[in-house]
């Protein structure tokens, strides 16, 4: 039975291990889903300004879309890698990651990826330039007229949009270096806004019109419009609903800055005063929002505690249940091994009676030769082999005349027996005898002259049979001796 339960175990663990070994080559339906929820909070974490940690969700989502070879799940991670490392300034891993965000998107005929990488590799040049020696306004240009066509063509509503603001921004961009405005250059940059907010708005871009907003206002103030870009900044708020914070602090900064360029103090002061209003409930919002956050995490957690608790104490329970039902067999073998053993004694205790019985019945009137062999046969009974103590009780039913061949068999087995139940108890052939002869009611100096010993060596010789059959008097030792068979 217990090489049986261990090759079960061995085969248990065999077909799992294979079968752990085949899933890993495997591909995983649920690779595609982790990239898109990691991908998603990865949004929200850009959203939030939160860019390391949006760059950590980005690359655990770049490994395992590698793993699984998901091409267009790597060019999305490439291309959110790329706008946090822009955003932080990191212009030459945001260059590298927009590169390999290409490469991969244009092997795969993965449009929005391509469109995605053009306008991260434009916004680089757009951020380059620092001087007119370090201008890359042209290259970017180049990039989001590209990204402009593959959006058109792919019917990338909000890629297009993104790439006319990038055209905007960069037109603007190549002015800002003339002492005169380029009116041709001011004119194009004024032309890209206006399709890109109309695409905004044809196809409900709300997250778009941040970037309207402050496009507009650089070009109004880089063509001297400050009353225009005043009037686009008050219409625009109240265009904005009651929780756009961020939006209406941004737009309120820009006021406060233009009102004090038109030396307008008290509706600089005014919207100074809006800017940190907002700026203080845009705050509070995050904290709330964090807030909201860290209590769906502690709930989660919480659950996922409760879950491992309870599993934990359903493994305890089955080992119970295992242990109790190891316990209940042993209790079953231990009953049937008693039950076995009093069946035994039961047996011995009716040959006994069997062959007594016999016994009587032929020697009812036993010459004084069949008494010695007899009395000579039970001293001795305790020390013969095997082999003598059936030829002398064969002999004696011989002799006895009429007894059956049986009855010398039933004193051979009963004497083996009672070997057998001493040598359990560990009793030695000495003190057998004197088993023996303290049932026939010798006290110890009568057993000690009959075998030749001291009496302190009989009474040594009781102690060790009292504590080897846990009794603790002579009493209890003939009692316990004629269960066991010893005497008779």
């Amino acid at each position: 039975m217990r090489i049986t339960l261990i090759s079960l175990c061995v085969l248990y663990l065999s077909l799992t291990a294979c079968s752990v070994d085949k899933a890993e080559r495997r591909p995983s339906p649920s690779a595609p889903t982790t990239c898109t929820s990691l991908l998603s909070e990865c949004d929200k974490l850009i959203s939030r300004h939160e860019y390391d940690r949006a760059v950590e969700e980005a690359f655990q989502a770049l490994s395992i879309a590698e793993d699984q070879d998901l091409e267009e799940y790597m060019a999305d991670a490439h291309i959110k890698i790329a706008v946090s490392n822009l955003m932080t300034n990191h212009d030459a891993n945001a260059w590298n990651h927009s590169l390999a965000a290409e490469t991969i998107s244009r092997d795969a005929g993965y449009d929005l990826g391509i469109t995605g990488a053009l306008i991260l590799k434009g916004k680089v040049c757009s951020y380059a330039g620092l001087s007119p020696e370090t201008s890359r306004d042209d290259e970017g240009i180049e990039y989001a007229e590209e990204a402009l066509r593959v959006a058109k063509e792919g019917g990338l509503a909000r890629q297009e949009a993104e790439a006319w603001f990038l055209l905007s921004e960069l037109y603007v961009n190549k002015n800002r270096w003339n002492k005169i405005i380029d009116k041709t250059l001011y004119a194009k940059a004024g032309e890209c806004l206006s399709r890109a907010e109309t695409i905004v708005k044809d196809n409900d871009l709300e997250d778009l019109r941040s970037k309207a907003f402050r496009y507009w206002i650089r070009y109004y103030r880089q063509g001297g419009k400050l009353e225009e870009a005043l009037s686009y900044c008050n219409n625009s708020l109240e265009e904005l609903s009651q929780t756009d914070f961020l939006l209406k602090m941004q737009l309120y900064e820009q006021l406060t800055s233009m009102y004090a360029a038109l030396g307008r103090v008290e509706e600089s002061q005014q919207s100074h005063e809006q800017e940190m209003y907002n700026t203080y409930k845009y705050l509070d919002s995050v904290l709330e929002s964090k807030q909201q956050e860290l209590d769906v995490l502690h709930e989660t957690s919480r659950k996922q505690l409760e879950i491992e608790r309870r599993d934990g104490q359903i493994k305890v329970l089955i080992i119970s249940l295992i242990l109790l039902l190891f316990i209940i067999i042993w209790i079953v073998k231990w009953v049937m091994d008693i039950k076995k053993h009093n069946a035994a004694l039961q047996k011995a205790n009716l040959e006994k009676e069997q062959l007594l019985l016999l016994v009587s019945k032929d020697f009812a009137n036993p010459t004084l030769r069949q008494k010695n062999a007899v009395e000579d046969l039970v001293n001795h009974i305790s020390s013969l082999p095997r082999k003598e103590l059936e030829e002398r009780c064969s002999a004696l039913v011989k002799d006895a005349g009429n007894l059956n061949e049986e009855v010398a068999e039933y004193v051979v087995d009963l004497v083996m027996k009672r070997r057998e139940m001493a040598s359990s108890a560990g009793l030695t052939q000495r003190e057998i005898e004197i088993i023996r002869l303290s049932s026939e009611a010798k006290t110890a100096r009568e057993i000690a002259e009959i075998l030749h010993l001291s009496t302190r060596t009989v009474s040594n010789h009781k102690q060790n049979i009292y504590s080897k059959l846990d009794v603790s008097n002579n009493t209890e030792m003939l009692v316990k001796a004629r269960e066991m068979g010893i005497i008779s």
